[in-house]
């Protein structure tokens, strides 16, 4: 199997930009000390996007075996998901993993969403109403009267963040259901 691209020198042939990736202190943006979490993990992050059709003749598992005549008989499987160590699959898994969670997401003005805010909160030192408790900029939830829920993802892991344990059910709720 070929499943270090880099034995087959598959990498020399690709590219992919450099990106910023999110890491788990992109969650304290969205939180307070009286926020809730919960954690929902995507698992397989890389197995569940398929790998460019171009790119497919190039990955593959030679299944190759032994006939009963002693003549070896070769045969292939293409490889049809993202590698592990492939050039662009962080780049790749990350870009469609974010457009997934558009959808997951949804809309946002919908009160009846759980991720439903009405407007964005500029919290900066030196304003009138500056609370050194908030985040410097957040949603905000004016129907609840808190910070909006969110998700927040790095690689396969999401963390549901709300101001209460059951924003963060039902904001977990929809994350899983729609994943």
């Amino acid at each position: 199997m070929v499943y270090n691209p880099i034995a087959c020198s598959l990498n020399d042939a690709l590219w992919a930009p450099g990106f910023w990736m999110p890491t788990i202190i992109n969650v304290l943006d969205c939180a307070t000390a009286a926020s809730w979490f919960s954690d929902v993990d995507a698992a397989e992050m890389l197995l569940n996007y398929m790998l460019d059709v171009e790119v497919r003749p190039y990955v593959g598992v030679d299944v190759s075996w032994m006939n009963e005549e002693g003549d070896k008989t070769s045969r292939w499987e293409r490889w049809t998901r993202m590698v592990m160590g492939l050039t662009s699959s962080p780049y790749i898994t990350i870009r469609l993993f974010a457009w997934a969670m558009e959808i997951v997401i949804g809309d946002h003005t919908n009160p009846d969403n759980p991720f439903y805010w009405s407007k964005i909160k500029i919290n900066c030192p030196g304003t009138p109403d500056y609370d050194p408790t908030m985040p410097r900029c957040y949603k905000r939830n004016d129907v609840l009267g808190c910070i909006a829920a969110d998700c927040v993802t790095f690689v396969d892991d999401l963390r549901t963040i709300g101001a209460s344990l059951k924003l963060v059910q039902l904001a977990t709720h929809r994350v899983e259901t729609m994943m």
